[in-house]
C-alpha cells in the first residue's frame, strides 16, 4: 500500500476499499514496530524491509524507530541478489531499490549490496563488464518480483 505504484493507482480505485486497505496496512506497520520494541529490549535481533520509497518509512513509528541508536538503515539493490524477470525483451535483472532497517550492524554489512551499474567504473578503456540490463517492470510486470 506504501508504494510509488499502488499510489498511481490510487484515484482508479474504489476510495473506501483503498482508505481500509491504507489504514490496514499502517497498522500492520505499527504492529511491525511494536514487535521491533519488544525485540530489542529483550537482546534479541529485527530485520524491517520495504521498497526505498514507500510512504511508510515517513511513518512517525518508523522514523521513531530508526532514530533509536541502535538501529540503522541502509539501502540495497535487489539485482544484486539475482532477483530477475521477464520482460518484453527477455529475462533480466531488476533493481528494485530497498530500504532495510535492523539493530544488528553486521546484518546490515552483509545485506546493503548495491547495483553493479552503480559502481564507478574500471577506468578508460576498460568495458563495463559489470553493467547490465534492467527489466522493465511497467505493466503489472512488478508483480512477478513477488516470487
Amino acid at each position: 500500500m506504501f508504494s510509488s505504484l499502488q499510489n498511481l493507482s490510487k484515484n482508479r480505485r474504489d476510495k473506501a476499499k483503498f482508505n481500509k486497505a491504507m489504514k490496514e496496512a499502517e497498522e500492520h506497520v505499527k504492529f511491525c514496530m511494536g514487535i521491533y520494541w519488544i525485540q530489542m529490549k529483550a537482546g534479541r535481533y529485527f530485520l524491517h524491509e520495504h521498497p526505498n520509497s514507500a510512504s511508510s518509512w515517513n511513518m512517525p513509528e518508523v522514523v521513531e524507530m530508526i532514530a533509536n541508536e541502535d538501529v540503522d538503515v541502509v539501502t540495497c539493490d535487489m539485482c544484486a541478489f539475482g532477483l530477475k524477470i521477464t520482460d518484453n525483451v527477455g529475462e533480466a535483472l531488476v533493481e528494485k531499490r530497498t530500504k532495510l532497517m535492523s539493530n544488528p550492524p553486521e546484518v546490515l554489512k552483509r545485506v546493503g549490496l548495491q547495483c553493479t551499474n552503480r559502481a564507478p567504473s574500471a577506468g578508460p578503456g576498460h568495458p563495463e563488464e559489470r553493467k547490465h540490463r534492467r527489466a522493465d517492470t511497467t505493466g503489472g510486470r512488478a508483480k512477478q518480483c513477488q516470487v
